[in-house]
């Protein structure tokens, strides 16, 4: 394998192996103009749906404006989300995505009025409204279910107001990934080696020279521990929240309350888990002694699991090839 990879800048890689967010905003400036429009859209549609009680055809043309409402909006959210992934330290895409994130919370609460609308229905009018609209049966259905453990309507408006705080875990630990982490050059046999958390995870784990491999794990490894107390204070705050959703919501369970979304019962999940422990485990662990005996490893180590069974059957494959592949 070459050893020619270097850690580039955004700006640095060539455009025609970046993503092309044209089809969702031509630029930023697209991007905008169409925040706007979309902005507009949603005050039009409270407007003219805030009403005390709307019969079936009204909610059947309800139904079909906010499917568009919401589809015009996801597109300007993948446009600021993924603008940003792109390079967590360029402060424009950073802005982008801010104001991508809050124009959604914004919309989600200016909307939650609607959900409401729809799971105080009476059952009779629900069902009138789903055969009037089978190509919205999916969320109809999924509305239904969450109306069981649905809370007041002032606090689902104060949760959705929320939004950005449940996903600050996240958002945290993406933006310590891509951008706080700095991982210095490796040597072995004295040639250095440049390192980052994308080519160690999609080079360097599965890279022939077992040396080059360990090398680059120890000092992958030695970079993320410098940020373990970080690391697990975020996490417990996920996990502190999502416990305290799930009790919010009536669940003793913060897995039940998770599967509940889903439509997944306990009992499916437990299976699951039973099954990897118990049948896929004991495979997973012939499979890395074959590998260690197939490789001619001495030992097998942690850094070694990702390597291929067989070099020769995983070719590299250039993007243009990629397309050919049916």
């Amino acid at each position: 394998m070459p050893e020619d990879k270097q850690v580039l800048t955004r700006a640095e890689v060539d455009q025609q192996l970046t993503w092309d967010l044209t089809p969702l905003a031509r630029s930023n400036a697209d991007f905008h103009q169409k925040l706007t429009q979309v902005q507009q859209k949603v005050v039009a549609f409270a407007k003219k749906y805030k009403q005390p009680e709307l019969s079936v055809p009204e909610l059947k043309n309800a139904l079909a404006d906010y499917n568009a409402l919401t589809e015009a909006a996801e597109t300007l959210i993948t446009y600021s989300s993924l603008l940003s992934s792109t390079d967590f330290t360029n402060a424009e895409n950073s802005q982008i995505a801010y104001e991508g994130s809050q124009f959604y919370v914004s919309m989600r609460a200016s909307l939650q009025f609607f959900e409401d609308a729809l799971l105080q229905l009476d059952d009779s009018t629900f069902q009138q409204l789903v055969e009037a609209s089978p190509e919205f049966t999916g969320f109809l259905r999924q509305l239904k279910h969450y109306q069981q453990i649905a809370l007041d309507p002032k606090v689902e408006h104060a949760l959705a107001l929320l939004g950005p705080t449940f996903s600050a875990p996240e958002n945290t630990y993406e933006a310590m990934q891509t951008a706080d982490l700095h991982f210095d050059d490796f040597l072995v046999d004295g040639q250095k080696y440049p390192l980052s958390f994308g080519l160690y995870e999609d080079y360097y784990a599965y890279h022939e020279d077992p040396a080059v491999r360990r090398a680059a794990f120890a000092a992958f490894s030695k970079e993320l521990a410098r940020h373990q107390n970080v690391t697990a204070a975020n996490y417990l705050n996920e996990v502190t929240t999502s416990k305290q959703l799930a009790t919010l919501h009536g669940f003793d369970s913060v897995i039940d309350y998770l599967l509940y979304d889903q439509e997944v019962d306990r009992e499916m999940f437990n299976r699951q888990i039973d099954l990897i422990i118990a049948k896929f485990g004991p495979i997973m662990q012939k499979y890395l002694k074959l590998l260690q005996q197939e490789r001619g490893l001495s030992e097998l180590t942690f850094a070694d699991r990702l390597i291929d069974l067989d070099p020769e059957f995983a070719p590299s494959v250039s993007i243009e090839e990629s397309k050919k592949i049916h």
